[in-house]
C-alpha cells in the first residue's frame, strides 16, 4: 500500500511538470518565447537580433545615438539649400539712346568728325558669378570731313555715316565679404560693326565714291560696382566703372580691299543710376580709342576715338 502511494505521487508530479514547466521541475524544457536579450556593445554584430528572435523595428548604428546628437535624415538634409545653379539668377532687358561721337586725327589735326544718335537694344543674363551681355546697335550719324584731290588741294565734305553692329561681353563677378555693397569684376568683350559711308557730293558738286569699313575689336577690362540703399526701402542708387584696352582690332576697307590693324588704345565705361525691384534708369558713358594702323598699300587708319553719352532704361526679372 505504501509503495503504491509513492508511485502515484511520482506520477502526479511528472504530469504536473510536463504541463506547468519549470515551476515544478527545475531544469525542465522551456515552452513559449524566451525573455528578451539586452544588446551588447561587443562584437561586430551589436544591435543585430539574436537567432530565433523577431527583428527590431529600428536598426542601430555601431555607435549608440546620444541625446545631443539627433539622427540625420538624408532626404530632409538634401532639401535645405537650393542647387547652386538656382542661386544669383537674373535677366535684364534694356534700351539705350546715346549721343555718339567719332573722331579721326592726322598730324594732330581733326580729319573726320561724326556726331549723332545711336540706338541700342541689349540683354544681360547673370547666373551666379557669371554675367553675359548682348547688344544690337545702329544709327545714321552726321559726317563732317573732306576730300583730297590729286594736286594736293582739299574740299570739305558733309554727309552721313550708317552704323550697324553687335556686341558681346562676359564678366566674372566677385562679391567680397570685406567690402559690403561692392562687387569687383573682370571680363572680356567683343564689338563688331559696319561703318558705311555712302556716295556723296561736295559743295562744289564733285561726286565722291562711298565705301564700307568692317571693324572687329576685342577688349579685356576690369572694374567695380557699388550700391547704396535708399531710406524708402526697395529703391537703391548704383554706380559702376571699368577700364580696359582695345587689345586686338581688325579693320577691312572695301574700296581697296585692304585689311588694317589699328593698334591698341584705352577703353573705359561708367554708369550711375537708380533701380527698384524690377525697373531701372541710368546715365551711361563709354569711350574707346585706337592708335594708327600703319600704312598698307597707301591706306592708313588714323588715330581714332569713339565716345558715347546717353540714357539707359530697362526691366529686370
Amino acid at each position: 500500500m505504501r509503495a503504491r502511494c509513492i508511485a502515484l505521487t511520482i506520477g502526479f508530479l511528472a504530469v504536473c511538470g510536463a504541463v506547468g514547466g519549470q515551476d515544478f521541475l527545475p531544469g525542465a524544457p522551456t515552452f513559449g518565447p524566451p525573455p528578451p536579450v539586452a544588446p551588447t556593445l561587443e562584437g561586430p554584430s551589436w544591435g543585430m537580433p539574436a537567432p530565433g528572435h523577431p527583428s527590431p523595428s529600428t536598426s542601430f548604428a555601431k555607435s549608440p545615438p546620444t541625446a545631443t546628437t539627433p539622427p540625420t535624415i538624408p532626404w530632409a538634409a538634401a532639401t535645405v539649400a537650393p542647387a547652386p545653379c538656382e542661386l544669383g539668377r537674373e535677366s535684364t532687358w534694356y534700351t539705350r539712346i546715346d549721343y555718339f561721337h567719332w573722331n579721326e586725327r592726322v598730324d594732330g589735326q581733326d580729319f573726320v568728325n561724326e556726331d549723332g544718335a545711336l540706338f541700342t537694344l541689349g540683354r544681360v543674363r547673370r547666373v551666379g558669378p557669371e554675367r553675359f551681355r548682348f547688344e544690337l546697335f545702329g544709327g545714321s550719324i552726321g559726317y563732317s570731313g573732306g576730300v583730297q584731290y590729286d594736286d594736293g588741294s582739299t574740299e570739305p565734305l558733309s554727309s552721313h555715316t550708317n552704323y550697324l553692329g553687335l556686341r558681346g561681353e562676359c564678366d566674372l563677378v566677385y562679391d567680397p565679404d570685406w567690402w559690403p555693397s561692392t562687387s569687383l569684376f573682370v571680363g572680356v568683350g567683343s564689338r563688331f560693326w559696319f561703318r558705311d559711308l555712302p556716295d556723296a557730293y561736295t559743295a562744289s558738286g564733285t561726286f565722291v565714291w562711298g565705301y564700307q569699313e568692317t571693324w572687329w575689336t576685342i577688349y579685356p577690362y576690369l572694374g567695380l560696382e557699388t550700391r547704396r540703399q535708399m531710406h524708402s526701402g526697395d529703391i537703391e542708387w548704383f554706380a559702376s566703372g571699368r577700364i580696359g584696352s582695345t587689345a586686338i582690332t581688325y579693320e577691312h576697307v572695301s574700296f581697296d580691299d585692304v585689311v588694317l590693324y589699328p593698334r591698341a588704345g584705352l577703353s573705359g565705361q561708367c554708369e550711375v543710376g537708380l533701380r527698384g525691384p524690377h525697373l531701372f534708369l541710368s546715365a551711361f558713358s563709354e569711350a574707346m580709342m585706337w592708335r594708327d594702323s600703319g600704312i598698307v598699300r597707301d591706306v592708313m587708319q588714323p588715330r581714332s576715338r569713339m565716345v558715347t553719352v546717353g540714357l539707359r532704361a530697362g526691366i529686370s526679372f
